[in-house]
């Protein structure tokens, strides 16, 4: 993929590779805006979850990107289930 005529400056076409190398790395990479929507949590609580190194963040481009395939498997994993253990016979 070529670089935007556009992003004509040394960090924007710096970005933009850097961009696309972690983007194939990765599986692809969304904004985290969208993987709370995804994971049905707020955007703060991504935020957490970066800060706390639970998920692996890039900025690049003017925003904050999570991993396409991480958020898809904790779409996809078995919730954890809190409260009290169920009484034993």
């Amino acid at each position: 993929m070529e670089v935007p005529a556009s992003s004509t400056t040394p960090t924007a076409r710096g970005q933009w590779t850097e961009y696309l190398r972690v983007n194939e790395e990765q599986g692809g990479l969304i904004s985290q805006a969208l993987a709370a929507k995804l994971l049905g949590i707020s955007r703060a609580r991504v935020g957490q979850l970066v800060d706390r190194k639970k998920l692996a963040a890039w900025y690049l481009l003017d925003h904050s990107w999570v991993s396409a395939t991480e958020i898809m498997q904790r779409c996809t994993a078995t919730p954890d289930r809190g409260g009290r253990p169920k009484k034993s016979a």
